[in-house]
């Protein structure tokens, strides 16, 4: 079996980490845009009203996402992921920022 290892580090040495919450309301769903001011590596948001996760890791294609479909078990989701911006934003669609939900996130960069 051939092993291919792709290693990176921070160049700077400095972690970017944010995090937040945000509540929708009862109407439309609608895309997220949030803006972090540093590169993603890692995304991970949670529906805390629905017990959903969605996680991504740098080196995913946009719009792909590690999901929660069942307690403990991931699948790979290719329409809820993050579309990652060049400005340092990331923007989720609306199927995934659905009405009526509280949602947490974790960025790390």
């Amino acid at each position: 079996m051939a092993l291919t290892t792709n290693t990176k580090s921070q160049t700077s040495g400095v972690c970017n980490v944010t995090h937040g919450q945000l509540v929708t309301d009862g109407g439309t769903a609608a895309a997220l845009t949030i803006y972090t001011g540093f590169a993603p590596r890692y995304i991970k948001l949670v529906n805390i009203t629905a017990g959903t996760q969605y996680e991504w890791y740098e080196g995913m294609a946009n719009a792909n996402c590690m999901k929660e479909v069942t307690a403990g078990t991931y699948a790979l989701d290719t329409s809820s992921g993050p579309t990652i911006n060049a400005d340092g934003s990331f923007t989720f669609p609306a199927t995934t920022i659905v009405a009526s939900s509280t949602f947490v996130y974790q960025v790390i960069g």
